[in-house]
């Protein structure tokens, strides 16, 4: 059963219009008691069908690192590596699409020079997790910073974690507010910051 609408599609198929280069979608589910994982699929290929530069790919093998499955991998000219783990929808899904417009080419990104340019200067491995919900009107501006982060360097990877979807990881890292963010499980703070800040705590984490 379709999950988009034709007014949606239409709309989605007018935002990814600009797409110019290809990008894959890898999606990894649990083969075990994964409520969404059929939506997810699904999801994937109505995307795969509105844009001819969408590749989908279905994998049922292998975690990454200490993350969990279910988790779609986005892969295109992005340097850094960016995963989102759940359905991406609510106000996740907007983000979600600005994402594969990034990873199809950078030139879409609109970031103030400075912060790209001390982006540059992380030349160590970079894990950000961003815990949110499907309702947050704030956990947005966080998770696309970090999307634009991944997608100019190859150093930082993004982790998008739905704590409805992941309640265990919710608990683990004792969230209780979002959008919450950690940083090489080293460093973490609470709410939604300005790029600038978002990178001055990524340089506080690799001291």
């Amino acid at each position: 059963m379709p999950l988009l609408d034709e007014e949606t599609k239409n709309e989605i198929k007018k935002f990814l219009s600009n797409m110019n280069g290809k990008v894959s979608l890898e999606f990894h589910e649990e083969e075990k008691n994964c409520e969404y994982c059929e939506e997810i699929k699904e999801l994937l290929k109505e995307l795969k069908e509105i844009n001819e530069n969408i590749y989908v790919k279905f994998e049922k093998n292998g975690k990454n690192g200490n993350s969990t499955k279910p988790y779609i991998e986005i892969k295109g000219s992005n340097k850094g590596k960016i995963f989102y783990h759940g359905l991406p929808a609510g106000y996740e899904f907007l983000p979600f699409l600005k994402a594969i417009l990034y990873a199809s080419n950078k030139k879409h990104i609109d970031i103030d020079r400075e912060v790209e340019n001390k982006l540059e200067e992380i030349k160590k491995p970079v894990e950000i997790k961003v815990f949110v919900t499907l309702t947050c009107i704030y956990c947005p501006i966080v998770a696309e910073t970090s999307y634009v982060f991944s997608t100019l360097n190859e150093n930082i990877a993004t982790h998008i974690i739905d704590t409805s979807e992941f309640p265990h990881l919710a608990n683990k890292y004792n969230i209780r507010a979002v959008p919450h963010t950690f940083i090489n499980d080293r460093l973490s703070f609470v709410g939604a910051v300005s790029p600038d800040f978002f990178l001055l705590k990524i340089f506080e984490s690799l001291k």
